[in-house]
């Protein structure tokens, strides 16, 4: 039998993360908390507050890997600076293999706000694209490659749902593993088995637009259009400039009011 997929995804993070990792990700997570208290106590000119929390946040910064000071500090240009600027720092942070090895959750949250902003929405996405691609093993980049060429044709569908098995069985903790099995049960005709993976994708990876627009397509296929649309704007939610999906969702809305007001589909 099968477990539901919110224990099986609680699991397959813990199996991912030891206890180092962790303490690690809670120290960049307080550095990112510290900062924003320090932004406001330096606006609430308590100034006594904010000398105390710059000082809390060296030392917090000094504590954490090369790697992840280095991501971190990215971060910190990408949150000020002219639109050239935080153009050129979401493109370091993207093609970055120092940036891979930090680990998505040290600035991943930051690029996902850039979707929102239109001169940075699009370099936003093909970071975070590049940054859920990337695996810290070398050898689950190379079998990535290998079942992304395998997707290009229905004659090879099966292979590359082989090599993505594969992949989650290696690195259960590699977000992007699950993804493009969804994506390959989607191209098969497998709904559920799809909705399923996008649903650990988002528990595991909750800014994962990709995997949120790709569960409305599944549940709209199979003609839940209620959820499709929920699917959908959460999708949008996170990243506002897909105007397919916005599509999407004017028509959903269209139908939806239709349903509830008994006229079916127009």
């Amino acid at each position: 039998m099968e477990e539901e997929p919110i224990s099986r995804s609680s699991r397959l993070v813990a199996a991912g993360r030891g206890s180092s990792n962790k303490s690690t990700f809670n120290k960049s997570y307080r550095n990112i908390l510290e900062e924003r208290q320090l932004k406001v106590a330096v606006a609430d000119e308590d100034y006594v507050l904010a000398a105390r929390l710059r000082d809390e946040q060296k030392v917090l910064l000094e504590s954490l890997p090369p790697v992840l000071q280095y991501a971190l500090g990215q971060v910190a240009k990408l949150r000020s600076g002219t639109v050239h600027e935080q153009l050129q720092t979401i493109s370091n942070l993207g093609r970055c293999v120092k940036v891979a090895e930090a680990g998505e959750p040290a600035v991943i949250p930051d690029l996902a706000g850039c979707l929102a902003v239109p001169e940075l929405s699009d370099a936003a996405e093909k970071a975070m694209w590049a940054l859920f691609m990337k695996a810290r093993d070398p050898r689950i980049n190379e079998l990535m490659a290998e079942g992304c060429s395998y997707m290009r044709s229905p004659g090879t569908y099966d292979k590359a749902l082989e090599v993505f098995n594969q992949i989650i069985k290696m690195q259960p903790s590699f977000v992007e593993g699950y993804n493009k099995r969804a994506t390959v049960h989607y191209l098969m005709g497998r709904y559920e088995s799809s909705i399923q993976d996008c649903q650990l994708v988002l528990e595991m990876q909750p800014y994962h637009f990709g995997a949120a627009s790709g569960m409305g397509l599944c549940q709209l296929q199979l003609s839940k259009f209620p959820e499709a649309l929920s699917s959908f704007e959460s999708a949008l939610a996170i990243h506002p400039g897909m105007a397919n999906i916005r599509r999407f969702v004017a028509d959903l809305r269209r139908h939806v009011r239709s349903e509830e007001d008994g006229e079916g589909l127009v």
